[in-house]
């Protein structure tokens, strides 16, 4: 009985995943991106080039101040016109009100080794929501344009090459 059990009760026991409405995280602007990721012992990535304007905004838990995520407004001159971009940069498997629009992801495209899960919300304009993970960090993209699912290859190839 003991030889059953035991594995059962020596392993790890995962954390659960905690769902954080707005009310549960405050905003600092961030100033200097490279600063704040040297300062922060970060790595992950962000649009640091080809860019019109682009602003950072750090996001922690208001309950103990532990950075979650990174928020990256972007403008781009695409082939179309201007193209908007809402980058979020996740660390923790959490869920976080923010993000309640990137579910229902209706279609899904691999990009070198990443495989990246989005949808198409044609309004005006188009706005393709999607979600993809690289090295332990959860990326959130909002991209607003009036081309298709060929942008979103070509901003996920820029962001991480």
């Amino acid at each position: 009985m003991v030889a059953i059990l035991l594995p059962f009760l020596l392993r790890e026991k995962e954390s659960p995943i905690h769902y954080y409405d707005d009310v549960s995280i405050y905003s600092e602007t961030i100033s200097d991106i490279d600063q704040f990721i040297s300062e922060n012992n970060l790595e992950f990535a962000y649009y640091d080039h080809d860019y019109l304007a682009s602003q950072h905004d750090a996001y922690r838990l208001i309950e103990n101040d532990r950075l979650v995520y990174i928020l990256q407004n972007a403008m781009f001159l695409g082939q179309n016109g201007f193209d908007s971009i809402l980058l979020g940069i996740c660390f923790s498997n959490d869920e976080f009100q923010r993000f309640d629009t990137f579910t229902e992801f209706t279609d899904e495209m691999s990009i070198g080794e990443t495989t990246v899960n989005y949808k198409v919300v044609t309004q005006a304009r188009n706005n393709i929501y999607a979600k993809f993970s690289v090295d332990d960090v959860v990326y959130y993209l909002n991209v607003t344009t009036s081309g298709g699912a060929e942008v979103l290859e070509q901003y996920v190839n820029l962001l991480l090459a």
